[in-house]
């Protein structure tokens, strides 16, 4: 049995697969199982086995079955439960709410350490990568709600850009409790001996991603229209067929009569970025100009691999984009404007020195900020510290060369989307404090059939700050475990507090019978038994997760939930086996 401390690492994705999350924690674990015993939980699909050894890591895939998102979500919080019951932690590391609300429901109970890495919020992602989403308001303001409280139980928050860190701030987290990672790349394969220059004839435009709207790979076909008709440029999409958007894409390829300049490839292994970034001249980031590209931001795992590819990027002009994208490796264009785009499209095309000088500076940007090693390090330094573990030295990042936005997140424009939110204006929001209140213990949440009625359609507290606050004396369960009330800090809404006083006034109720029944145990045993640990479990089905096709147009958010859309299912009796709401 390994004597290293254990941390836990939940993230509703598949591992290891084409996405810029999977590709970030990848690169994380090949730092952590020297330091750290290691276990990831993600979701299994029928082309991987459920348990592997993976990077160092013992990787355990969760079968989710084949049904809607919500049957899928309730599957992997289920087997989040039953992981925790069977080992214990010192250290969990979460990538999104599905299975983070679980876990930080029940930190207090087992007294493990909290990071959630907030890379994008599902609240406002869904509408684009499941379509049929969109109208279905009480599932998102659920979401948005386990979204906040993942973010004000985690010990720390990990983002990847500085406009996400300022979103994340305007919902009430404290400025200490959030750090910006960037998105790491091995430098390795991507060596220029290896990659070449981007020189090429013809130029050849390298995006890597995924087919949802706010991606803007729409614009980007018609600035390419534009453009061919002077010069001659090749683009390769490189990413997975999305069955809502896949088939619009295609239709405006033939319609813009871009079929010899267009080529759709699937996804490719994390090993394999490098050799296909080797066929292209330049990076392309055409991020339409929308709410969650303004205002919520972004990771962009590309754009790491684009500069450390050393090729240049052609990216519109966005506040995120800015930020990672440094102005020496990179040429920005207004977001939509096809015949700005198309201009730079022929300017490079036909300057092939400025692309060489463009791509080595991109390079040494790589090697200075994005390089794994370092950004391997921030993470343990990060994980050092919630153990009360010394950090190793190692020198500050030095942020103002990133151009990070300080202007701060309008977030009522994002709340407003979903019609049910009311937004705080900046004049009246507090300045958030320097110190988060500790977090050892979780904050209560409603929970079906205890304490006051649960409510679906609650307005969130942005802007503020929630702090504990003694409401009566604290309510001691079995465990030795306390509950405490939480309220926002200065102006929090009335309908705010009441969801806090009922919160508390249910978790108080099953306290005290929890105190209860450990009385109970003690006066005929002696002492209350310890809960032994069981083995994980998993559910029996293996099919493979599948989405019904909800087909919209690309010039226009799909609207309306489709076929397969439902509000999510009931929960059971059983309050440890519940998805709780």
């Amino acid at each position: 049995m390994s004597d290293l401390p254990r941390l836990l690492l939940c993230s509703f994705d598949v591992l290891p697969g084409p996405s810029g999350s999977s590709r970030r924690v990848t690169e994380y674990l090949k730092a952590l199982p020297d330091r750290f015993s290691v276990v990831v939980l993600s979701v299994k699909t029928p082309d991987h086995s459920h348990i592997e050894k993976y990077q160092g890591a013992r990787l355990l895939r969760v079968p989710v079955g084949a049904g809607d998102l919500a049957s899928r979500i309730q599957s992997f919080e289920r087997a989040v439960r039953r992981q925790l019951e069977s080992e214990e932690y010192a250290l969990v590391h979460f990538t999104d709410p599905f299975g983070g609300y679980a876990l930080c429901e029940l930190k207090g109970d087992y007294g493990y350490r909290l990071v959630y890495e907030a890379q994008g919020f599902p609240s406002q992602e869904l509408r684009y990568t499941h379509p049929q989403l969109e109208g279905d308001r009480k599932f998102l303001s659920k979401v948005r709600r386990q979204e906040l409280f993942c973010l004000m139980n985690a010990d720390r928050v990990i983002t990847g850009s500085p406009t996400t860190r300022s979103f994340i701030h305007s919902l009430g987290v404290g400025q200490e409790a959030v750090k910006v990672v960037r998105a790491p790349v091995d430098l390795g394969p991507y060596s220029p001996e290896a990659l070449g220059s981007p020189d090429g004839t013809p130029m050849r435009l390298m995006y890597l991603g995924s087919q949802v709207a706010w991606q803007g790979l729409a614009g980007l076909l018609r600035g390419l229209a534009l453009a061919v008709r002077e010069v001659d440029v090749r683009l390769t999409l490189v990413g997975a067929r999305h069955p809502d958007w896949q088939p619009h894409l295609e239709d405006l390829v033939a319609e813009l009569g871009l079929k010899q300049h267009v080529e759709f490839q699937p996804p490719v292994a994390h090993d394999d970025v490098a050799k296909v970034l080797a066929l292209a001249d330049v990076g392309v980031l055409p991020l339409d100009d929308v709410d969650r590209n303004r205002v919520q931001g972004g990771a962009l795992s590309k754009v790491s691999e684009y500069l450390a590819a050393g090729r240049p990027v052609l990216a519109t002009d966005l506040p995120v984009s800015r930020e990672l994208v440094p102005a020496s490796a990179g040429i920005f264009y207004p977001p939509g404007d096809a015949q700005a785009l198309a201009d730079h499209l022929i300017a490079l095309a036909r300057d092939v020195p400025r692309r060489v000088s463009l791509g080595k500076q991109a390079r040494a940007y790589a090697e200075q900020w994005l390089d794994a090693g370092l950004i391997r390090g921030q993470l343990l330094d990060i994980y050092d510290g919630l153990l009360g573990k010394s950090p190793v030295p190692m020198a500050p990042a030095d942020e103002s060369k990133l151009s990070p936005t300080m202007t701060g997140t309008p977030t009522n424009r994002i709340l407003a989307l979903a019609g049910t939110v009311s937004a705080i204006t900046p004049g009246s929001v507090a300045p958030a404090s320097s110190e988060r209140a500790p977090t050892s213990e979780p904050i209560p949440d409603t929970d079906p059939g205890q304490g006051g009625p649960a409510r679906e359609e609650l307005p969130l507290v942005t802007g503020h700050i929630l702090e504990r606050r003694a409401q009566h004396a604290p309510h001691q369960d079995g465990a030795g475990g306390r509950t405490a009330g939480w309220a926002p800090r200065h102006h929090g809404t009335a309908p705010a507090r009441a969801l806090v006083q009922g919160q508390g006034q249910g978790q108080g109720q099953r306290a005290d019978r929890a105190g209860r029944t450990a009385e109970r145990a003690s006066r005929h045993h002696g002492a209350a038994p310890a809960r032994a640990p069981r083995p994980a479990r998993f559910s029996a089905s293996h099919s493979a997760p599948s989405e019904p096709a909800h087909p919209s147009r690309l010039h226009r958010q799909p609207s309306g939930p489709g076929p397969g859309a439902r509000a999510s299912p009931a929960p059971s009796a059983s309050r440890a086996a519940s998805s709780p709401r």
